[in-house]
Order: structure tokens, then C-alpha cells, then sequence
């Protein structure tokens, strides 16, 4: 396996020296703890100050990097949280998804989950116990415990977000001892993992909700070492084999969620791949994650923008000391990338000529677009059945069952009840008179 983490000093530095150059150091700002490039584009959460703040204090950590124990950028990081707890922590220990959700759990299971713990992590296991050191610790502590008690309380409203909410759970629970945290997280568990055998979150959401999962289960397995938490990321990611098209855009065709018929790049799940293969030591993920650093390199000689996130390798890198020793221990295959599968969701994906990677995409989730042809060239063909002018919308074509038969071509079947539509004004009331149908504006 190549050395990914190899990469890590230099990122770290790159992003640390961006933020500390456009930083807004204005403690009356909203946009205190924000580069200027973040808030300029509409692109604040409150969450954001705490991903800044993270990237500064892994560089003080990182051997390798220019700013490798510089106590000066801690107390940068300390008032950055400092900040974020003041303004943006509620009572009850929530946050608020600014766009659309006060005191969300959600948000606030993200920014513990994917930010706040990991940075408490990484200084409870790296910390030299400076004065400045001892602070930001105590500090992470703080604002843990007021958003471990509405982690407790509040719920969540979908599938991915419960755990999210359950990651942070854990971490609470590694961090604070907490004992109740622990409890709450196995009632969560207690309900099932929504990954099917094939591979398949509940909301099949492969440009969006599908990458939260995989993250969370990742960093559930980083702090548990349970095998059942790392076993779905691996089936949903060789699931993701079959899934992805011959230009490296996932098929998403069959997402439950917004980003249905979008077209995303497989490089967003790079981070995956690769802790799932350094986790499971899979050769096969392994190869993948190698196939997109290659990607990845070959778009920065460009100076080309590269869309992925690479955080949580930044983590594991500080986390892991023995990462590239685990890098050369895996030895890479090359998988089936153009595996033709049939999922019991009601979805085939076909490919009916593997010398161009062209493929076949059958849905019957009651999508109106129901098939899709992916042509080498880039070219994508999507298919429906109109619907008659005078029909309503349950009319139209919406397959309601797939079945394969043994020669391995699929039958698509939809059965709706439609009643007539008339183009008309509809009448107020109608009576039968001599067998003549008759409206009450005719009798004005």
C-alpha cells in the first residue's frame, strides 16, 4: 500500500498557515475563529470555528510542520473554543444548525463526533502538560460535558444522524466516564445497525448521507475496536465497486435523499477507503484507496481544486503511530470494479459491455426515472414513461417490483389506480335529471 500519511506534515502545515494568514481575530465578530474565505461564500456553521481550531492544534502536534510546538498557535486555539462555547453552546449543552434547527443534537453530535473529541483525543494522548496545554484540555473537557447532557435528551430525526449522535456518545463516555452516556448509546445500538448484508444504508444515500455513516462507524470502531462497527463501512465501500460509474461519479440514482440524481465523485470517499483498509487491513480497499491518492496527486500537479476531505487521516496520523508501519503490511488487489449486482432494495446495475465500462442502472423505488444508461464517453441516458395528459401523478411509470430471471434479464412491474382528470372546471354539485347530467351554474 502507498504511504498516504506521508502526506499528512505537509497538509497540516498548508492548512494551518492559511487559517492563522485570514483568521478573523475579532472577538466581537460573529465570524470570530473564521477564515475570511469560510464566512465570504455564506458558508458559516458554528461547527466551522471548531474544524479551524482542530486543523491548528494537529499542527502543533505534527512532527514535521513548521509550527511543531509552537505555544503561540495553542492560545490562538484556546480562544477559538473558548469563543464557540460562549456564543454558540445553549444551556442545555446544544447547538444550533443556524439554517434551519435550534437546539439541534444533531449539529451538536457532529461537532463533538468529528471535531471537539477528537481534539480532546489527541491532547489527552499527545499533551506535555504545559500550562497553555492544560487549559485547552480543560476547556475541551468544559464543553463536552454541557453538550454530552443534550446528547443524552434530545434525539435525532434520521438514520445517519443517530450516529453521529452515538460516536459522540462514546467519545463522552471515553472522555468524561460518564457512565449514562454509555447507556444512551446502547439504547441506540439496541434498535439494530441499518446496513444491510449487501452493503446498504437505510437511505441509500451514496453522494451524501452514506459518507456520514461510514465516518461515524469509522471513528466508533477507532474508539471501541469492535468488529461490528467496522464490518458495515466494508460491505457499503465494496458495495461501492459496483456503484460507481466509468467517469468516477457514483450512481446515485437510488438515494432516498436530496442528493438523488446528483453527481458526485468518488474521490469525497477517499478517507474511507482509506481507514477501512488500515482498519481491516482489506487488501482490495486498499488498492481503491491507492487508486484515488493517485487521483488526488495528479490534480494537485495540476493545481487543480481536489474535493475531499482528508481530516480524519490527519487524526489517525497522531493517533496511530505505528500507521506506516500498517501501509507496508498491506499488500493491494486490484477488485472487480464492474461487477454487475442486484440489491434487494429493488435495484440492478448492469453492465452489458465491459470493454467500454458501459452500464445499465434499473430502479423501483418508485422514481419516476427508472432506468439509466452510463455510456464510457461520459454520456448518461435516464428513461421514464410519460404520463396520459388527462392522468394525475400516481400515473405515471413508478416500478413498484424488480425481478431478475435465470437468462439474467429483469422485469420491471408497476400497478397504480388512476382515477379520470377532466381539463374543466369541476362542477359545485351534480344530479341526474332525465338521464341528462346537468351543473348548478347550467340551472342559474
Amino acid at each position: 500500500m502507498l504511504k498516504h500519511s506521508e502526506n499528512v506534515p505537509r497538509l497540516l502545515q498548508n492548512n494551518c498557515e492559511f487559517v492563522l494568514r485570514h483568521l478573523n481575530r475579532d472577538p466581537d465578530s460573529d465570524y470570530f475563529g473564521l477564515s475570511n474565505f469560510v464566512y465570504a461564500f455564506g458558508q458559516f456553521t458554528p461547527e466551522s470555528i471548531v474544524a479551524t481550531a482542530k486543523e491548528v492544534l494537529f499542527a502543533y502536534y505534527c512532527k514535521g510542520t513548521k509550527f511543531y510546538m509552537n505555544s503561540e498557535i495553542l492560545k490562538t486555539v484556546l480562544e477559538m473554543v473558548r469563543f464557540f462555547d460562549k456564543r454558540y453552546v445553549h444551556d442545555d449543552g446544544s447547538i444550533d444548525l443556524q439554517s434551519t434547527n435550534i437546539h439541534c443534537p444533531n449539529t451538536t453530535g457532529f461537532c463533538v463526533s468529528d471535531t471537539l473529541s477528537k481534539m480532546a483525543y489527541v491532547v489527552r494522548e499527545l499533551s506535555s502538560h504545559t500550562q497553555i496545554e492544560d487549559e485547552v484540555y480543560e476547556q475541551l473537557l468544559s464543553t463536552l460535558r454541557k453538550n454530552n447532557e443534550a446528547l443524552k435528551h434530545l434525539g435525532f430525526h434520521t438514520p445517519n444522524h443517530r450516529w453521529a449522535i452515538t460516536s459522540a456518545l462514546c467519545a463522552c463516555y471515553n472522555l468524561l466516564g460518564d457512565e449514562e452516556s454509555l447507556e444512551v448509546m446502547n439504547k441506540f445500538l439496541s434498535e439494530g445497525i441499518d446496513c444491510s448484508e449487501e452493503g446498504e444504508w437505510t437511505e441509500r444515500s451514496t453522494g451524501c448521507y452514506n459518507l456520514i455513516c461510514d465516518r461515524q462507524y469509522l471513528h466508533l470502531y477507532f474508539q471501541t475496536k469492535d468488529r461490528k462497527f467496522l464490518d458495515p463501512v466494508v460491505r457499503n465501500l465494496k458495495l461501492m465497486f459496483s456503484l460507481t460509474e466509468s467517469d468516477d461519479s457514483v450512481c446515485t440514482m437510488s438515494s432516498t435523499r436530496i442528493d438523488n440524481g446528483t453527481k458526485i465523485d468518488i474521490l469525497y470517499y477517499y478517507y474511507l477507503f482509506y481507514g477501512a483498509a488500515i482498519f481491516s487491513r482489506d487488501s482490495e480497499l486498499a488498492w481503491y484507496a491507492d487508486y484515488l491518492l493517485t487521483k488526488i496527486e495528479a490534480l494537485e500537479k495540476l493545481k487543480m481544486p481536489v474535493v475531499t476531505d482528508r481530516s480524519p487521516l490527519e487524526f489517525w496520523y497522531l493517533m496511530m503511530p505505528d500507521l506506516g508501519e500498517i501501509e507496508e503490511s498491506i499488500v493491494t488487489v486490484k477488485p472487480d470494479l464492474h461487477k454487475s449486482v442486484f440489491l434487494s432494495t429493488g435495484m440492478a446495475r448492469h453492465y452489458y459491455d465491459n470493454r467500454y465500462n458501459d452500464c445499465l442502472t434499473v430502479l423501483t423505488t418508485w422514481h419516476q426515472d427508472f432506468l439509466k444508461f452510463h455510456f464510457s464517453d461520459n454520456l448518461e441516458v435516464r428513461c421514464r414513461f410519460a404520463a396520459a395528459f388527462f392522468g394525475d401523478e400516481h400515473s405515471i411509470f413508478r416500478p413498484g417490483k424488480l425481478e431478475k430471471n435465470k437468462d439474467g434479464s429483469y422485469v420491471l412491474t408497476s400497478q397504480d389506480r388512476a382515477g379520470y382528470k377532466s381539463t374543466f372546471d369541476t362542477p359545485l354539485r351534480r344530479r341526474q335529471t332525465g338521464g341528462k347530467w346537468t351543473t348548478q351554474k347550467e340551472r342559474k
